[in-house]
């Protein structure tokens, strides 16, 4: 017989075990050769371990229930209670076997629920559907330390009509209240929050006859949502209250209605005190009862095959074949037979005796053994030769090395290590667990660790490099540096480059890798440079640099002149080099005016590689001319009649009648003067006049001008 200190129930089939305390016995393990041979079976229950089942339908108390002994609840003493199928506790006779509330609507303390009652949790269960459960009680212990226990095993929560409720969800717990400590503890095993009925409520705690006085676990009031698993509540008298606190989940072990047997994997077998199994094949039966079992055992029929004691040695080290295994058939019925194969199969050893069988010098590995005794029973085993747990491994510290940097090397072996050996690949070694090293130099080098487990040994090797630390700096663009003009700027580290940063000495900077900075002044200027390496190092360089200002050179202004002018014209600005637009080189030049009607003269300054230009246009208009008519009328307008020119040095104007009369005559050369149409004080009469003009222009060229002009009122 295999006892099994266990609670057990059974649910949809299926084998359901928590720890308890062993209060059923079953009897007794059996061999038998034969498949079909009659066993009995028997089972015994605990003195004082026997409990009641509850039998009532759903939303309804039971009848009066003793306790055993006095309990005292919020300041009155009970010695009787009834029970709910909705999971409480009620010192209030008067409702047995009357309507149980289900529905929850107010938070206690509340006189709408249940009164003088201990909550383990009040919730809507239903015993009466499938798979139904159990409901049972008792009381237990001696005087004066007895307990009365109320027990809920996979009870269904309630399904609404509409099939939309719980009742796939089952409950589990235990309300337990103790003689003389009047301590009330609630076990909840499994409780789940079904919102699809009821909205999922449910309230864990003690509330007093008046419906005034109630202590509830935090979170486990109205409207709280809220679902436990194996957990356990004690609630302590203090004057006429409760304290409470969390304690170890421990619902107490019993029993409760007529054993049932099943198999190891939940089939139903037999109910009863002693039944009679015809096993086939080897079975394990289990026995439980009604109350969730928190005690199972189990008894185990083994059918065609010979009871024996099996042994087995490892291998000591990895790779060394120095496993055994060993047999010893305790049936008392010799001599036997005894084959043993290996993991593919092939047939190692074979042996006839009268005791048992040894293989020796096995590697590690499955190997089956077969054997069968002198009533024809046979046995098979499969033995497992393990080796032990054990092997070298490491990491490397930083992931990626560079010259000069301490390396770690973190050790990842496993066993009972007893001692280290790194040999770094460049002469050094270690005996450390986690070593550090630096290497003299760059390069690949294979890193060993060996280590020692008893009499083992295992090695690991890993290829590490070493990586050069970042060079170099930067270049700038060849001269000229001027104000004002983009320089470029170019990196010229060798490795990983990531980061870049430039300070251009005039409280400019770039994150580029190659930027381009302008100045805004004249001036020395440092430009100071650093790489960051993605893995190794940083490069920094620095560079003086001369910015030098752009020549702003300042000609004359626009002007007119006469083809063969001389113009007198200055750059006005300090430089190292002059250019004219006729190939001249000096800082001031004059200049003939050519025959084109527009001329542009430009000079440029170059001042250590940085020029600058201006420019001036020159026309060429060296004009006279005089209109066709005037009006000498005094209203300011076309009153005189004079030349209209440009670049006159000096000229001689004359006016005639038509009888050769001279009406006007001027020799001042200024063009602003001219005839009013008077002589002599008198005004001419209005007509036609010829007039006479001749002169020089400025570059000497003479001119001459015959016509007639109009005189109008």
């Amino acid at each position: 017989m295999k006892r099994i200190f266990t609670c057990l129930f059974i649910v949809f089939g299926t084998i359901r075990i928590t720890s308890g305390q062993q209060i059923i016995h079953a009897c007794c393990d059996t061999f038998v050769c034969l498949p079909g041979t009659p066993v009995a079976l028997s089972v015994t229950i605990d003195s004082g371990s026997l409990g009641e089942i509850l039998n009532v339908q759903d939303d309804v108390y039971s009848q009066v229930v003793d306790l055993g002994f006095s309990f005292t609840f919020y300041g009155n003493t009970y010695s009787q209670c009834v029970l709910s199928t909705n999971v409480y506790i009620t010192f209030d006779l008067n409702q047995a076997g009357n309507y149980s509330p289900w529905q929850i609507t107010d938070a206690a303390p509340s006189a709408f629920n249940p009164l003088n009652a201990i909550y383990g949790p009040w919730q809507d269960t239903d015993p009466s559907v499938p798979p139904f459960g159990s409901m049972s009680f008792g009381t237990f212990g001696t005087a004066p330390d007895r307990f009365f226990v109320f027990n809920f095993c996979g009870v269904p929560m309630y399904n609404s009509p509409a099939g939309t409720g719980c009742n796939d969800s089952l409950f589990t717990g235990q309300i337990i209240v103790y003689e003389t400590t009047n301590y009330i503890e609630v076990h909840l095993g499994h409780k789940v929050s079904c919102e699809a009925w009821n909205n999922g409520y449910a309230i864990e705690g003690v509330q007093d006859a008046t419906g005034n006085n109630a202590v509830v676990v935090a979170g486990r009031n109205y409207p709280d949502l809220w679902a436990v698993d194996n957990d356990g509540i004690r609630f302590t008298p203090s004057g006429n209250t409760y304290t409470y606190a969390a304690i170890p989940y421990a619902p107490v072990p019993f029993a409760a209605g007529v054993p049932v047997w099943s198999t190891i994997d939940g089939q139903y077998v037999a109910t009863g005190y002693d039944i009679e199994v015809t096993p086939t094949v080897t079975t394990t039966y289990v026995v439980t009862t009604a109350s969730c079992g928190f005690s199972a055992d189990t008894v185990t029929i083994v059918v065609g095959s010979v009871p024996a004691i099996y042994d087995t040695t490892h291998v000591s080290c990895i790779g060394i074949n120095d496993g055994s295994a060993s047999v010893i058939p305790t049936d008392n019925a010799p001599p036997y037979s005894f084959v043993w194969l290996n993991q593919n199969g092939d047939t190692i050893q074979i042996d006839n005796n009268t005791t048992g069988d040894t293989i020796v010098n096995l590697a590690s590995g499955t190997y089956t053994l077969i054997f069968d005794d002198a009533l024809g029973c046979t046995q098979q085993h499969i033995y497992t030769i393990t080796q032990p747990v054990y092997g070298a491994a490491f990491s490397v510290s930083p992931g990626l090395i560079c010259d000069g940097a301490e390396v770690t090397f973190n050790d990842l072996s496993f066993g009972t290590i007893s001692a280290y050996s790194w040999m770094f690949g460049d002469g050094g070694t270690s005996t450390d667990q986690n070593p550090n090293h630096t290497y003299a130099s760059t390069g690949t080098y294979t890193v060993t660790l060996t280590i020692t487990v008893g009499n083992c040994s295992a090695t690991f090797e890993q290829i590490i490099e070493v990586h050069p630390n970042i060079t170099g700096g930067f270049t700038v663009q060849a001269p000229p540096y001027c104000v004002g003009a983009d320089i470029q700027f170019t990196e010229s580290t060798t490795g990983n480059p990531a980061q870049w940063n430039w300070n251009f000495g005039d409280g400019g900077s770039s994150t580029e890798q190659n930027p381009g900075h302008a100045y805004a002044s004249e001036g020395n200027y440092t430009i100071y440079f650093s790489a960051t390496d993605s893995f190794c190092g940083v490069a920094q360089d620095s560079l003086t640099i001369s910015v030098f200002h752009v020549p702003d050179p300042q000609l004359r202004d626009d002007t007119i002149l006469c083809e063969g002018a001389v113009i007198s014209v200055a750059a006005n600005d300090s430089g190292d080099t002059y250019l004219w637009t006729d190939g001249q080189t000096t800082p001031a030049i004059n200049f003939v005016m050519p025959a084109d009607s527009l001329f542009y003269l430009w000079v440029a300054v170059t001042f250590h590689g940085c020029t600058g230009y201006d420019t001036m246009l020159l026309r060429n208009r060296c004009i006279i001319m005089l209109p066709a008519a005037f009006s000498p009328n005094g209203d300011n307008i076309n009153d005189l009649f004079h030349p209209l020119a440009s670049s006159v040095k000096d000229f001689d104007f004359k006016v005639y009648n038509r009888w050769g009369e001279e009406v006007y005559s001027d020799f001042s050369g200024d063009i602003t003067r001219g005839w009013n149409g008077n002589l002599n004080n008198t005004m001419q009469p209005v007509g036609v006049y010829v007039y006479f003009i001749t002169g020089h222009f400025d570059s000497g060229k003479i001119f001459t001008l015959k016509g007639n002009v109009t005189l109008v009122r």
